[in-house]
């Protein structure tokens, strides 16, 4: 099990750190799929669907699927939320968040390698809102823009 700081942050060892990267790897061999064509749905937060081999969602889905990943993995779920952000190019998407005792790290199915919300938003993404450390999905979320 891993250790948190007293403000919720997950302190991050060099086993964290592999943990976090294996999974942003694992996660993006999620096959990038909108809604409407995996679910018939406009928008539904669900894990990914596995057609064959593959697994297909789109960018709620292969967040949650990263969460659920690091949850198995022993990464304390009050650590992991998932965040709404802008991306340069206007449209919206999910990405998850790691708070850890060296700032936060990005979970995002845009990038290879797990990012930070400073390199992020120097690639033109703005942050808007986060699920609440240790807070349930479908309570309040705080506002970051």
């Amino acid at each position: 099990m891993f250790a948190l700081t007293i403000d919720k942050r997950l302190v991050l060892t060099m086993d964290a750190s592999r943990i976090i990267s294996r999974v942003q790897a694992q996660g993006n061999k999620v096959r990038w799929q909108d809604d409407k064509e995996t679910w018939g749905d406009v928008e539904r937060w669900a894990y990914p669907k596995q057609v064959g081999r593959a697994l297909f969602e789109d960018c709620d889905g292969i967040s949650l699927h990263k969460a659920h990943l690091l949850l198995e993995a022993g990464i304390p779920g009050e650590a992991i939320m998932m965040t709404i952000c802008r991306m340069p190019d206007g449209q919206g998407h999910a990405v998850l968040t790691v708070a850890t005792d060296k700032g936060d790290l990005v979970l995002c199915n845009n990038h290879a390698l797990v990012s930070t919300p400073a390199n992020m938003k120097s690639e033109g993404y703005r942050f808007l809102y986060r699920q609440r450390p240790g807070k349930g999905i479908n309570e309040p979320w705080d506002v970051l823009a």
